[in-house]
């Protein structure tokens, strides 16, 4: 049976009399109250969560290698990569309403319009990681970048430590351990299951990781004893 193709419902992109008309609605609104502002956001937030999720699950089934999955992923790809490039020329708006118009605090920006915008697209940059790197396609390589690109405009960083690294409990978050029986290895990194991310002020999802547990060798017990 041919599995179920999932079409991602594009957003249709605002026209510019649309953002002049949102500009000067939100610098008026800014003046008396900023509850207009967060209703505006939250709903562009939705529908960003709704073509991540329809992506995501379109991006699971490109590990299936069929050719009518990989059309597919193709026009997702191309209609998120539209909503970045909106989402980004929105941002450069706002950006400049924050400047003239001190009132909207850049800890309420932060944490009402970034963060959840950010923390949506966590699920679809672990998605693409889960996929080994030699099975990646340069769709999903390209993809990946893109997102990872963005994530940085908003200075969002991944947070990934390769094996052996010293365990930092500040951004790493310990899973069920590794035994092995080099003692100099123990309480090191073994293996990172998920990235982490943050931004100069916080972690905003710890790296989850498995160290290494030193344990002796039956011999060496028994040597001991």
């Amino acid at each position: 049976m041919e599995p179920e193709v999932f079409a991602l419902k594009v957003t249709k992109i605002p026209d510019p009399k649309w953002t002049k008309k949102f500009i000067e609605r939100v610098t008026e609104a800014m003046t008396q109250t900023l509850e207009s502002e967060r209703s505006g956001q939250e709903t562009r937030h939705k529908q960003l969560g709704h073509g991540i999720e329809v992506l995501a699950r379109t991006v699971e089934s490109e590990r299936s290698g069929q050719e009518t999955r990989h059309k597919q992923l193709v026009y997702d790809i191309g209609s998120l990569q539209s909503m970045l490039q909106a989402l980004g020329q929105e941002q450069q708006s706002l950006s400049q309403i924050l400047a003239s118009q001190r009132e909207l605090s850049i800890q309420f920006y932060d944490q009402r319009i970034i963060e959840p915008m950010a923390r949506g697209l966590f699920p679809v940059v672990d998605m693409i990681r889960e996929i080994p790197e030699q099975n990646r396609t340069p769709l999903l390589e390209g993809l990946l970048t893109q997102v990872t690109q963005y994530l940085q405009g908003f200075e969002i960083e991944l947070i990934s430590h390769d094996s052996e690294s010293e365990f930092d409990p500040k951004v790493m978050q310990p899973l069920e351990p590794i035994i092995v029986h080099d003692q100099e290895s123990d309480g090191r990194v073994g293996l990172s299951m998920r990235c982490g991310f943050k931004n100069p002020q916080k972690i905003l999802r710890p790296e989850s990781v498995r160290l290494y547990q030193y344990q002796p060798r039956e011999s060496e017990g028994d040597e001991n004893e």
